[in-house]
């Protein structure tokens, strides 16, 4: 892959994030647990939107456009006019938090909709 269409900023490993990512609020490098943590949650919570977005009846004024370099994508809002969203999403945050905490050794996200 070049990097003539992409911004790209090398981080101390010498792999390269994509200026995009860090825009959309990835970490500009990832060479710590914190950073992992961050990095691990952010993408977990753009693709279980963007799989809801495509793949469920959810309402679409439930999700946000949410840009990442050249993808388009849609987030769930925290807060929205659907119940089912709005448990969905506070499933996700408690997940989000026990991964914090140290509890959470595997995700697997399951949705009959």
């Amino acid at each position: 892959m070049t990097a003539t269409s992409m911004d790209l900023s090398l981080n101390q490993s010498g792999t390269a994030m994509p200026d995009g990512w860090v825009k959309a609020g990835f970490p500009s490098t990832v060479n710590d647990l914190k950073q992992s943590i961050k990095f691990v949650k952010r993408l977990v919570a753009i693709g279980f939107s963007q799989i809801l977005y495509l793949r469920t009846e959810i309402p679409a004024d439930c999700f946000k456009p949410h840009q990442i370099g050249n993808l388009s994508l849609c987030m769930l809002k925290a807060k929205s006019s659907s119940n089912g969203a709005n448990t969905l999403t506070i499933g996700l945050k408690n997940a989000m938090d026990a991964l914090d905490h140290g509890y959470l050794r595997q995700l697997i996200i399951f949705y009959f909709g």
